[in-house]
Order: C-alpha cells, then sequence, then structure tokens
C-alpha cells in the first residue's frame, strides 16, 4: 500500500510537528482541529519550528521548506477533509472518551483502506482498537519531542492488528526519514516514555513537595549528565495540559497516590489556571522564548 495523504488529527504542540515534519518528506499533510483558533496558531507555530528543522536535517534546502509547507492544509471540517486519506496520525487530548469519539468520526468519513495511528502517550492500542470500527488497521505510532531531534517512531500494534499494517506503518516511518522501532507487546507508555515519565514525575515531586527548585533539580542533571535540559525544562516542552491528563490517567488506576495529587494541583493551580500551559503559551516554570536554562550563566561553572 502507497501512502500519500496523512490526516493529522490535533494541532497542538505534536500535531504541529508530526504535521510539518511529513509535509517535507513528500506527502499531503491535511492539519484537523475543531478549533479554528488553534488551527491558527498551528500555522503560526510550524513557521517559527523551520530554522529548528532545517538545522536537523540539513539537506533540506530553503525551496524544500516552501515546497512543503505548500503540502500542509488546514481544516476543521472531518468529513471535508477525511475522504481521500492513506494514513491518520491521532494526537487528541489524552482523555480515552475524546479519543474514542474521533476514531468513531474517522470510520464513518474515512475511506476502507485507510490506517489509523495513535500517538497517545499513555494508553495502549487494545483500549481504543474496537471503537475504531477497523482494529486490524489500527496501531500506535508514537514520536518524540521535537520529532526531528528525537529521529524515533514507536510502533505498537494490539493482538489484532494486522502483520502486513504494522510492517506498512513500519516501512512507512523508515522513508520519512525517521528510525522505525518495533515494540512486540503493548507497553503503556512505549519505551520512551516508560524511561521518561518517571523522571518527570521525579523532579516534578522534588519541587512540590519543597526539596528545592525548578532550576536547582534542572542544574543538578544538567552538570550531572552534560545534557541541554533537566526534567522541568522538558516539562515545559512537554505541556502541563499533556502532563496533567498523564496524572489523571495514572490516578485512575492509583486513586489512593497521594503524590499524584499533589502535584496535579500544583500544576492547575500554579499554571493552567493562570492560562499557563508551558513553552507553547511562553511560561511554565521558565519563561519564553528565552529560557533562563539556554543562558551561558544557567550552570554557575
Amino acid at each position: 500500500m502507497k501512502i500519500n495523504n496523512v490526516l493529522v488529527i490535533g494541532a497542538g504542540v505534536m500535531g504541529q510537528q508530526v504535521g510539518l515534519y511529513y509535509s517535507m518528506y513528500g506527502f499531503n499533510v491535511t492539519m484537523f482541529d475543531i478549533s479554528e483558533e488553534a488551527l491558527s496558531a498551528c500555522k503560526i507555530q510550524q513557521q517559527k519550528y523551520l530554522p529548528s528543522l532545517q538545522a536537523s536535517r540539513p539537506h533540506l534546502t530553503d525551496e524544500d521548506m516552501e515546497l512543503g509547507l505548500s503540502r500542509i492544509s488546514y481544516s476543521s471540517d472531518l468529513e471535508q477533509c477525511a475522504g481521500s486519506i492513506d494514513l491518520v496520525t491521532e494526537s487528541a487530548p489524552e482523555v480515552l472518551e475524546i479519543k474514542l469519539q474521533v476514531y468513531a468520526d474517522l470510520n464513518r468519513f474515512c475511506p476502507e483502506h485507510t490506517i489509523f495511528t495513535t500517538n497517545t502517550s499513555t494508553m495502549m492500542p487494545s483500549q481504543i482498537a474496537e471503537k475504531t470500527g477497523r482494529p486490524e488497521r489500527f496501531l500506535a505510532l508514537h514520536y518524540g519531542n521535537t520529532v526531528w531531534d528525537c529521529y524515533i517512531g514507536e510502533v505498537m500494534g494490539h493482538p489484532g492488528t494486522d502483520k502486513d499494517i504494522f510492517e506498512t506503518v513500519c516501512n512507512f516511518v523508515e522513508t520519512s526519514g525517521l528510525v522505525p522501532i518495533r515494540l512486540e507487546q503493548e507497553q503503556p507508555g512505549y519505551i520512551i516514555n516508560s524511561l521518561l515519565i518517571p523522571w518527570l514525575l521525579s523532579g516534578l515531586s522534588l519541587v512540590v513537595n519543597g526539596i528545592s527548585t525548578p532550576e536547582d533539580v534542572d542544574k543538578t542533571w544538567m552538570l550531572s549528565t552534560h545534557m541541554d535540559q533537566g526534567p522541568l525544562g522538558v516539562m515545559d516542552q512537554v505541556g502541563f495540559e499533556v502532563a496533567c491528563n498523564i496524572y489523571r490517567m495514572m490516578l485512575s488506576a492509583e486513586p489512593g497516590n497521594e503524590q499524584h495529587k499533589k502535584n496535579l494541583d500544583y500544576l492547575q493551580t500554579n499554571f493552567l489556571d493562570k492560562g499557563h500551559t508551558g513553552r507553547l503559551s511562553g511560561q511554565g516554570f521558565y519563561s519564553y522564548p528565552n529560557p533562563e536554562f539556554e543562558r551561558p550563566d544557567f550552570l554557575g561553572k
């Protein structure tokens, strides 16, 4: 099966990156979101991502960039934009009911050959599969943040995923310049988030419990590992809405976990209630576009 037309569900941080990236590799991309405001913000942010993408993929010329952007269209009408789609990549909010409704609508509007993939951070494909109406053509395709710097596409099916569809998606990932990471069994959080989420949550807990400041938590990590960011800087990039949805999912499995409750309340009260969602809004633990951890003197060396 040849994939030409890609539909990206959700114009938030990950959807913006995924759509922009695939457009640069020759795919026709449609960005869908129910919010016209989100689509407008997406278009602006995708322009801002161009220098970062070109630095990561230096073979892409300025002309390639312009051509890639010309392959992206934007729509808030799912029925209108789904009729000729070969592959869907879904980055809807991490709320199961929302995702199930999205797939019910997609199944009504997409051709029979369309492959459905989810970029969910925390759910397993088997939680969603039957509601898609085409479980054999459904699986997870998960990206790192940022897509072009992480270089991976984690491919994870469920017991009912057709093997040929799994291979088609792996080939799609590879032809777009990413490395397909094959998960042989379902794993909540895949490989990357199984490693990343505990690290992020541990960093946040140190701040919430008054052990240290965000700056000193990040300095400790950056000095010790020689990495460019610490957990709180990365959490700004992930976004607090995503982080809170992850906490809600975790609390549904562990309703008595007091630390999860404290961390969720902290993010909600100190940030989301004030309109601060992280890097995308310009304010998280750090202020953007010039966060303190990027200053030459931040580490005190």
